[in-house]
């Protein structure tokens, strides 16, 4: 009669098993988080299209595109021309399967510092506007009515600030170019473009900061002090950027602080994504594309100029 016995792992099998898990972790990992990178920024790529999408078909509808900055009234009836008066991300809501939203607007009054007008937009989740990369998306802190949601999709004002004033970087003077929206109550058209379509930022990509306060610019692109980006510095750069106050951190592949501008039309605004080596920006044609954090300096002032004259490069 023959006797059988269950023979156990020893120490040494099972360390070498847990070993072996191990190792394919640690290669199986990184492959994991890459994949899910890529659909995130593929995600990105196409909230940037349906917003060309709509501002295309918002200027099919009124002959020109959506005011980036302009005026309202205050609680008081006083004219009102900075924080809480409406951007460009709003006035796209019909344009973007959003119409019941827009229908919410209480339009020529701020969207901010009430309880009651507009609070309803103020607050409102609307995928199209985050980047899934970018999971900060603070709500700024302050007074509840004068708070918003951050948004990750400014356009294009300029290839130096706000004001469209001419800049020194570096000891090079850069003479302010029109992006294809302008700082303040104005509209622009297509037709405007002279350096062609496909040649011109209309709509870029930012991360919200780490924390806000109720005056800062950056990721508010639904109103005045963020609706804008520009170009006066590369992707992701380490240079700091400015606005109306200060944040802790931006954050993304080049961590910056930001400055406090002397005014919230003082603005530099910077292209920054969680996109390994650039951020994506959609051009006046309806195109996507990535932009590199290496890209000509030369080259990024060009494409943010929309009547330069200037001779655009391989980008």
């Amino acid at each position: 009669m023959s006797r059988s016995s269950n023979r156990g792992f020893t120490l040494i099998e099972l360390l070498v098993v847990i070993a072996i898990i191990a190792t394919l972790v640690a290669i199986l990992l990184p492959a994991v988080q890459q994949a899910r990178e890529a659909a995130r920024r593929s995600s990105c790529k196409n909230n940037l299209k349906q917003l060309g999408l709509a501002i295309h078909n918002y200027h099919d509808t009124y002959d020109y595109l959506p005011q980036a900055i302009s005026q309202c009234r205050d609680w008081g009836n006083s004219l009102w021309d900075h924080r809480g008066c409406p951007g460009y991300a709003f006035r796209l809501l019909p344009f973007l399967e959003q119409g019941a939203l827009y229908d919410t607007i209480t339009w020529g009054l701020l969207f901010e510092g009430s309880a009651t007008v507009n609070n309803v937009i103020r607050d409102a989740q609307i995928p199209v506007f985050h980047c899934p990369s970018d999971s900060i998306l603070v709500t700024e802190q302050g007074n509840a009515t004068w708070s918003g949601i951050m948004r990750n999709y400014p356009v294009n004002m300029g290839n130096t600030d706000y004001d469209q004033s001419n800049l020194t970087q570096n000891g090079v003077n850069i003479t302010f170019q029109k992006g294809m929206f302008e700082f303040f109550n104005k509209w622009t058209k297509l037709r405007d473009v002279n350096d062609g379509l496909s040649n011109t930022y209309m709509v870029g990509e930012i991360i919200t900061p780490d924390s806000v306060n109720t005056w800062t610019g950056m990721g508010r692109v639904h109103q005045n002090m963020g609706s804008g980006f520009t170009a006066y510095y590369t992707p992701n750069s380490k240079n700091q950027d400015i606005v109306a106050n200060g944040y802790n951190k931006i954050g993304g592949e080049n961590p910056a602080q930001a400055g406090i501008a002397g005014n919230w039309w003082d603005a530099i605004i910077t292209l920054r994504s969680f996109h390994k080596g650039g951020a994506q920006v959609t051009l006046g044609d309806g195109s996507v594309r990535f932009i590199s954090d290496n890209i000509d300096l030369g080259t990024h002032h060009a494409l943010a100029g929309r009547q330069d004259g200037k001779v655009v490069g391989e980008f």
